[in-house]
This record gives structure tokens, sequence and C-alpha cells, in this order.
């Protein structure tokens, strides 16, 4: 009898340990891989729930498919033949997609989704959420739109589009702090910006993108390698603004908090001058090629007076003077490089005596913008 059972034992093991094998590695597969089978074609295979969009579909219902999509908080999504969709993509969908915290793509070249007649690069996303109820999100959108609110209240009734950019730039930057930690919830989208208070550069440019569309300004985000900020799609050819780096926090080591310029209003060529501002292939890398008519300065300091052709000390003094009558807290010139060569060669005295004559007395910190050719003064702070 035990000879009859030991054989019958092993059996019954080895299906039970086979079952558990396969559910194993039935569980353990992605949501998209290459099929096993030996067809002519290459197969994918794509597992329930996977949303495929209609890559056949002009561009913008493409965007509102992948919005709805995101909405829904889709884990997995699929577009045939079509440009792999960027952070910075889903960052300009509706309220910026704050409850997505990350995806991850895979791309198969030359492949179909069972029921193709034609080969197509496919690619998949892998969507990882925050962990928030749909009651959550909605209170979290409602925030948002408080906040958005608040901003737009305080413009004022007869500003003019210049004027309103600025003064969404300046709250702005007077409402979020850059999170150094790298690392909070929401730091990368509108919601940190506008609400958290913390954010990094891609939840700036989120956030003014929102504000942007409420004053009916189309304010893509722009990207680099390692950066994020915005176009403004205005009559002019000075399209650039990157609030991160006009935001000057207050830290350990810099006891100011100011709102800078250096970045309001650049041109292409400007932008580009900047260190880890190269744009991408696939943002607005060319310059505007036809001619505007009549196109506005949105640079700030040729829009306020304070570019020199040249530099002169009578004209810098008087730039000056006129920003400390205004009650300015930050003292800004900017000039051709021929000009700011002139003045970045002034000994620290000199330039102390200009400060001196244009009716500022006390301590004062100054720091030069190497690549845009800006001098700003800090009065008030530093050693003189």
């Amino acid at each position: 009898m035990k000879k009859i059972l030991r054989p019958l034992f092993s059996v019954i093991l080895f299906i039970a340990v086979a079952f558990f094998a396969i559910r194993i590695f039935e569980q353990a597969q992605p949501a998209f891989s290459p099929s096993a089978e030996n067809d002519p074609q290459e197969y994918v295979y794509v597992s329930e729930g996977t949303v495929i969009l209609d890559n056949e579909l002009p561009e913008e219902e493409i965007l509102k498919q992948l919005e709805k999509a995101i909405a829904e908080k889709a884990e997995h999504i699929c577009i045939r033949d079509h440009e792999r969709f960027e952070w910075h993509d889903l960052l300009s969908l509706d309220y910026s997609s704050f409850w997505l915290k990350e995806f991850g793509t895979v791309r198969y070249p030359d492949s179909r989704i069972e029921g193709d007649e034609k080969d197509s690069e496919i690619t998949f996303y892998e969507m990882t959420y925050y962990d928030l109820s749909d009651e959550e999100i909605a209170a979290m959108k409602a925030e948002i739109d408080e906040s958005v609110n608040e901003i737009l209240a305080q413009i004022p009734e007869d500003a003019g589009l210049w004027q309103k950019i600025k003064t969404v730039h300046d709250l702005l930057c007077q409402k979020t702090g850059y999170d150094r930690t790298l690392t909070l919830p929401h730091c990368q989208n509108a919601y940190g910006a506008l609400v958290s208070g913390k954010a990094v550069c891609s939840g700036y440019a989120a956030a003014f993108r929102i504000l942007m569309e409420k004053l009916g300004v189309d304010s893509p985000i722009i990207v680099s390698e390692d950066h994020a900020w915005n176009y403004i799609d205005a009559n002019t050819y000075e399209n650039y603004i990157d609030v991160t780096w006009d935001d000057m926090d207050r830290t350990e080591d810099n006891d100011a908090d100011v709102i800078l310029y250096d970045f309001f209003g650049l041109t292409k060529e400007e932008v580009e001058s900047v260190d880890i501002h190269t744009i991408l292939d696939g943002g607005i890398a060319e310059e505007r090629e036809e001619s505007l008519a009549d196109p506005e300065t949105f640079n700030y300091f040729r829009h306020e007076g304070l570019f020199l052709e040249e530099y002169s000390r009578e004209e810098l003094v008087s730039v000056l003077r006129r920003q400390l009558d205004s009650g300015k807290e930050l003292l800004s010139v900017r000039m051709t490089e021929e000009g700011f060569e002139k003045l970045r060669s002034l000994e620290d005295e000199e330039l102390s005596r200009i400060v001196y004559d244009a009716g500022f007395r006390g301590r004062f910190r100054f720091w030069y913008n190497d690549d845009l050719h800006i001098l700003n003064i800090l009065p008030g702070y530093g050693e003189q």
C-alpha cells in the first residue's frame, strides 16, 4: 500500500507545485510584453483594462483621451506610432495631473497588438498614482481653484497684458518657495506651487501655465535636460519666462527674499545662453520666423527703461536713482555686452560711489548675471 501511495503523493505534490508556479508567473507578468508564440508577426500582450489611445485622431483629441485616462487613474496606457509623452506633457493636462506620482514607458518598434493589420511602434505607459480617493482629489482641485482665484483677484482691473503677466509672476514668486529637498509630495506639479507653497521648477511652470490659461494666454511648459520654464504666446519675440530662477528665496546663506526679473521676457537666443536652458526638441525650439506686426516689448528691463545701450556713469546713476525714488526693493540694470564689460571692470569702491550718488546711504549687496549682462543691487544687505 505504501508503495502505491508514495508515487501518488509525489504526483499530487508535483501538480500542486506546478499550479502555484504558473499562478506566480502569471501574476509577475507585466501589463505588456512580447508574445511567446512563434508568430510571423511580433504581437504585444496587452492586459485587461489597458487604455489604448487612438493615434489617428488630431493631437488635441489624443491629449483629451490621455487626460481622461489619467483622470480615471488608468494604470496602463498605450498608443501606436506617436511621440513619447514626457512629464511636461502630463503637467499640461487638467490641474497638471497632480494625483499622478510617476510613470514609466516601454517601447516596442515594428510590433502589433493582436488584431492590427500592420506593424507600428507601440508605446506603453505604466502609471503610478498618489493614494488619493476621488473625494480627496476633488477637494485638492478646489484648493487649486481657490489659490488661482486669489492671485487673479489681485491683478489691477485696468492692467494690460504685460502688467497682468508680471503680477502673476510676482505673486507666484511670493507664494511659492523652492523645495530644496526635491522630495516633498506634489513638488513637481501645480498643487505644490499653488497650495503647499513648495515646488521645483516643473511645479512653478505648471502653476504659471494654469494662471496664464485663466488669462487667455497660451503658456506651454518648455524643458531642457534638467529644467522647466514657460513660453508666452504673445505678440513679441521676448517669449520666455522662468519664474523659478526669478524667485530668490530666503535661506540660511541668504537672508534676502526678493523677486528678480533676470528671466522675464527673454528671446530664445537669450534664454539658451544661460546654463541648463538649452531647449529640447519637441518644445518650442525655433525662434519665430514670421514677421510680427508691431511686436511688443516684454523684456522687463527694456519695458521699464532699465536697459542701457552703452555704459554711461551718468545714465547708470539716473537709472538707479529712479528705482530708489519709486521705492523699489531691488535695483537692477541691464546693458549690452560691450557696456556690461565696462561696468564689470569697475572697482567695488567706484560702484559704491555710484550707488551713493544715486541717493542710497548704507550697506548693500550686489551681484552680476554675466550671461544676461545684468547688475542687481540689494540695498540694506551685506557689506559695502
